[in-house]
């Protein structure tokens, strides 16, 4: 039977890649984007689904696309912008909420019907949700939210497999337009990298529940210096 993938966030980078991998093993896929990818326009087994998952009814029209059974989630899409603390706005709140929290909850609730048992979830988290940089409070605070929303939907479906994968620093279309031409990107991840371990998972690797980090080693600190926690038992108040 013909497996169905659905892959948020396609029209580049980490997206693209996550559906060319699952293409070329069979799979087909519908992808979703604010912009279409012509790398797919020739392929019959991927769906171009334009919408935008930052407002409720981007999320409602991509459920009204797509098929009334699904094997495969990879909520993938997000973005951010750097904004110390003292500067936000609720715009900017609002948006990195949006895209990088609502839309994956929001999406993958109303696409739990349409997931049997076996199926699997694998929500694209990021390391900055364990570490602790200037300039992404909210966006980190989103992707926290998101690691949280993986192990609890892990703990309420255990007939499906819940995954998160938080990658660290990686060479994307959206890292160049925020960092510019004066970063190293040689230090960074590659998008192949990190499909590589969407496959993983998707091929039968890894526990549901599980949070995933690809530690790059040139970026190592960012998970051995991560936020650590302070447990003070109540007995010793």
């Amino acid at each position: 039977m013909q497996k169905i993938a659905v892959v948020t966030g396609t029209s580049k980078g980490i997206g693209q890649t996550i559906s060319e991998m699952l293409l070329a093993e069979g799979w087909e896929v519908f992808g979703v984007s604010r912009t279409p990818n012509a790398k797919f326009s020739e392929n019959t087994k991927f769906h171009q689904i334009i919408a935008d998952l930052s407002n409720v009814d981007g999320i409602k029209a991509v459920c009204d696309a797509l098929p009334e059974k699904i094997d495969l989630l990879v909520n993938n899409a997000g973005g951010w912008e750097l904004v110390l603390v003292k500067d936000i706005t609720p715009e900017h709140f609002d948006k990195m909420i949006s895209v990088n929290l609502r839309a994956p909850v929001l999406l993958t609730s109303s696409l739990l019907p349409r997931l049997d048992s076996g199926s699997v979830i694998i929500n694209i988290s990021s390391i900055m949700s364990r570490y602790t940089e200037p300039e992404y409070g909210v966006y980190a605070s989103a992707k926290a939210g998101v690691d949280r929303f993986t192990t609890t939907l892990a703990k309420e479906r255990k007939d499906l497999k819940v995954v998160g994968i938080l990658p660290s620093a990686t060479d994307t279309p959206a890292n160049r337009n925020t960092y510019g031409d004066k970063e190293d990107y040689s230090t960074y991840l590659s998008p192949n990298e990190v499909a590589s371990v969407v496959m993983r998972v998707v091929n039968g690797e890894f526990d549901s529940g599980n949070l995933i980090v690809i530690n790059n080693t040139e970026f190592a600190e960012m998970w051995t210096n991560r936020d650590k926690y302070i447990v003070v038992d109540v007995d010793s108040i």
